[in-house]
């Protein structure tokens, strides 16, 4: 799309006025250019300001969700931590009372923490 600059036919141009013309016309080219190639892109920009702003909203329930996560894992740890240590206490009530019964009864107890699977985790400890 040439530009065309009004020029009076009297007069031959000097060349100084005809750089002039040329420059000008180069700066009109790019600026019609320039604006040619800014209205194509803004619909990609605007789609990408899109997809930006789902990406950001996604990564912040992604976060909330790791954070509530996290929170129920700490809970977990607490909870198993609680019950290593009725555990523990547990193991040494029993080993304190083992060697305090009858013999009879601490055969029969012997035999029934056997049968349930916890004599060796009692004598483990």
């Amino acid at each position: 799309m040439p530009i065309e600059l009004a020029v009076p036919s009297s007069h031959a141009m000097t060349p100084a006025e005809r750089q002039r013309r040329h420059r000008a016309r180069k700066r009109a080219l790019a600026s019609a250019a320039s604006l040619t190639a800014a209205a194509s892109l803004l619909p990609e920009n605007m789609r990408l300001m899109r997809q930006v702003e789902s990406m950001a909203q996604q990564l912040t329930a992604q976060k909330e969700k790791t954070q509530a996560s996290a929170q129920k894992v700490e809970q977990l740890q607490r909870d198993v931590q609680a019950a290593q240590q009725r555990l523990q206490a547990l193991r040494a009530c029993l080993d304190g009372l083992l060697p305090r019964l009858t013999p009879a009864t601490g055969q029969v107890m012997r035999h029934a923490l056997k049968e349930a699977g916890f004599i060796a985790w009692l004598d483990s400890g």
